[in-house]
């Protein structure tokens, strides 16, 4: 499980594998793309 925190909120990701972690400002995060939210609740997708 990876944890994701974003602001205040937190939630887990079920993954198979990881093979790295990185680190990035929120400043460095680009808006997803509007084709990320096809398919899934649009407003958990960020970028």
């Amino acid at each position: 499980m990876i944890v994701v925190s974003i602001g205040n909120e937190e939630t887990g990701l079920l993954v198979e594998r990881v093979t790295g972690v990185v680190g990035v400002w929120p400043d460095e995060i680009k808006p997803a793309p509007e084709t990320a939210g096809q398919g899934v609740e649009a407003e958990l997708v960020r970028g």
